[in-house]
This record gives structure tokens, sequence and C-alpha cells, in this order.
């Protein structure tokens, strides 16, 4: 289904059936185009039903969802002034949490770190299960990684791990460990960490996530000079992530790969390797490997390269400036607080 069917459905209030489909088009574009889920939501937002339901409430939460995701801070006020309601939130269950979360998201992408931790706190007190709790530890630990609170993320992350549902989710607090380890320059309990997570996620057949933390683990170990053991994993490691079929897993580990040649091996970089490395700059500068890709353009120290990096490297990394304003939500921080 999709937005050509929008002026039948606009011409009057939406109905259950057609606010259903509604509902699945803005998720599937969510997922997609959140571009085109927003443009819908503004298409339809004056044709769902004032009455509060459960359907126009997760209608409206679809909605927020499109305007967080394509920073449109007029539609999320819109939205917010809406299911904020005591008489919305009643209809559908965890709606605090269900706004807290996202707010939280998007006053981290704004730069908003101080707000974007008070909403994850909050959040962390309506959190109804343990998979919830963790999903929101996650987020909070992008914002310590931000604000420099390493230490923090990291004592979080440890209480985390008693309140794990799963052996994924434990594997995913350790590759977060790993990761302020790492920041905090602490390899070996970096290494440690994404071992632990590797043979889960290895024996869970999780391509996908083995792939993600094998690299963590392969770049652990070239900060160590630990060739040795890069040796020992990298033929495993390749295999799963040419599995994964993921381009930039497949591309960050051709950069892996070679700096094990030249710096384990001391060969010296092809014509033909390096124009494969500049190809892929653009791709690999938009993820978060970005920082890891400048370290190792510094490290072969070739012109044709640091050129190349030159013109894609946005600087500074990892540092987002204030891009909107603060969107205040008036709701508990606790239910206790109720």
């Amino acid at each position: 289904m999709g937005l050509n069917w929008i002026p039948w459905v606009i011409s009057m209030t939406l109905s259950p059936a057609p606010l259903f489909n509604a509902l699945n088009e803005i998720k599937s574009l969510n997922r997609t185009e959140p571009n085109k889920a927003l443009q819908y939501y503004e298409e339809i937002i004056d044709r769902i039903p004032t009455i509060p339901s459960k359907g126009s409430m997760e209608l409206h939460l679809a909605g927020l969802e499109a305007a967080i995701r394509t920073n449109n801070s007029q539609l999320i006020s819109h939205s917010l002034d809406i299911i904020t309601q005591s008489r919305w939130l009643d209809t559908t269950v965890h709606s605090h949490f269900r706004i807290f979360v996202p707010m939280a998201i998007h006053h981290r992408r704004i730069g908003d770190y101080d707000y974007a931790k008070y909403l994850n706190l909050c959040a962390l007190n309506w959190a109804a299960t343990a998979r919830d709790y963790t999903k929101v530890v996650g987020n909070l630990t992008v914002v310590y990684r931000y604000t420099g609170q390493h230490k923090e993320a990291v004592t979080l992350l440890k209480k985390s791990l008693l309140r794990a549902s799963t052996q994924t989710v434990k594997a995913g607090i350790y590759n977060n460990l790993g990761n302020f380890y790492l920041l905090e320059k602490d390899y070996k309990q970096a290494e440690s960490m994404y071992k632990k997570a590797l043979k889960i996620h290895n024996l869970e057949n999780d391509i996908l996530l083995s792939s993600s933390v094998g690299l963590n683990l392969l770049y652990i170990m070239t900060q160590q000079q630990d060739w040795q053991n890069f040796a020992r994993y990298k033929d495993a490691i390749q295999q799963t992530v040419t599995h994964s079929e993921k381009a930039d897993f497949i591309e960050y580990l051709n950069w892996l790969l070679l700096v094990f040649r030249t710096r384990g091996d001391g060969a010296l970089l092809t014509a033909d390797e390096v124009d494969r490395l500049n190809t892929h700059m653009p791709m690999l500068v938009t993820t978060e490997i970005a920082p890891s890709i400048a370290e190792f353009v510094l490290l072969f120290d070739h012109k044709k390269l640091n050129a190349a990096w030159d013109q894609v490297y946005p600087l500074p990394i990892n540092k987002i400036i204030s891009t909107g304003k603060r969107a205040p939500i008036e709701l508990s921080c606790s239910p206790q607080a109720q």
C-alpha cells in the first residue's frame, strides 16, 4: 500500500479499518523512508479521531517517531501536545515509557545531552521488563559516551548485567562494556568483554552481531599490536562478516586486514588496495567506525589516502552541536511520583 491512496482515506475521519491500515503504513515507512512516513502523517493528522483510543494513540506515537527521525520540531510538539494528555495516556500500556524513550533519543541527536540524560533516567523508572531496562541502558550509555562519562556508563552496564534476561542481552552488555573499556584504553578488559560477547553470538548463530563484535575484537588487537591473536581470529571473523553481506562491515574488515598486513607483516599497500579504500571512504565516514578509519589513514601515511580522507571526513567527529530546541515533556518521571 503506498501514498497514492491517501486522498481516498482523508476525505473523512478515519474509521477503525483505515486507521489500522494507516498505522501499518506509517510503521512500515518509518523503517525505510521516514520522510515519506512524516508526509503521510501530515496528510492524515486532521483525520485522526479526536476521541482517545488505542488505535489513535498508536498512530500519534508512530507519527512522533517519524517526526523525530526527520527532526521536525513542529510535528514533535504537536504530537506531544496530544499524547501527553492523561486521557490519551490511559489508552495504551507503557505509554509513559514509549514517550520518554524516543524523546530521549531526539534530544541526544540535537545535542541537548542534559535533557536526554534526564529523559532516559525517567524511562528507566517506567521500564516494565528487563528488555525495556536494557534498551534504555543502551541509549543512556550513548549519552554518556558523548559527554565523556565513561566510568558512569561502566557502572550502569555492570548493574544492568544483573537484570539481563537472556544470553543475547548479556552479549550486548558485554559488547557495550568493551566499547567503554576501549575508550578508557583498557585494552585487556575490552578484549575480554568482546570475547565473551562473541562466544554468545556464535553459539546463537547470530551472524550480524557476531560480525559486529568480531570486528571490535580485531580492532582491539590492532591497538595492542597483537598480531599473533589477530592471525588466529581473522579467518573465522572474515567468514562471518562475508556471510553478513553488510557492506560497511565488509569494507571495515578490509581496512583491518590491511593494517594487519602492513603493520604485522611489513607489506606495502598496492595501488588497487588504495583505490578500494578510497572508493568506500564516503560510506564508512557516515558510520560509528569513522574515528577508526581516521586513525588507520594516519597509520598508513599514504599521500593519496590522506588527500581523499581530508575530502570526506567531517570534523569534529563524535561531537554534535545543538541543532534543535528542547521540547519539554510534562509527564511524571516516576510511577511513584504520580
